[in-house]
C-alpha cells in the first residue's frame, strides 16, 4: 500500500470514528490508525512514494499536500482521540 492510500485510509477511518461511539470499536480503530501513522514521518520516503520513475508527482499530489494531510490526521488523533 503506498503512502497516499495509507493517508486516505487513515482519513476514512477517522471519519468513521467521528460517527461511532462504541468504545470497543473506537479502541480497535485507534490501534489501526496508530499503526498507519507510525509508517513514516520521513519526507524523503513520502515524496518517493508519490513520484513516478521520471520524478513527476503522481495524481497531481504534491509533497506539501501529503505532509499537510498527514499532519492534520496526527493533530486530530492527538487532540480528540488519544
Amino acid at each position: 500500500m503506498d503512502m497516499f492510500s495509507k493517508v486516505v485510509l487513515a482519513e476514512t477511518i477517522l471519519d468513521k470514528l467521528n460517527k461511532k461511539d462504541s468504545s470497543k470499536e473506537m479502541g480497535t480503530l485507534k490501534k489501526i490508525i496508530s499503526k498507519l501513522l507510525v509508517i513514516t514521518q520521513n519526507e524523503n520516503v513520502i515524496s518517493d512514494d508519490f513520484k513516478d520513475e521520471k520524478g513527476k508527482y503522481l495524481n497531481d499530489i504534491t509533497e506539501n499536500e501529503v505532509l499537510r494531510r498527514y499532519s492534520n490526521i496526527v493533530k486530530i488523533i492527538n487532540n480528540t482521540i488519544l
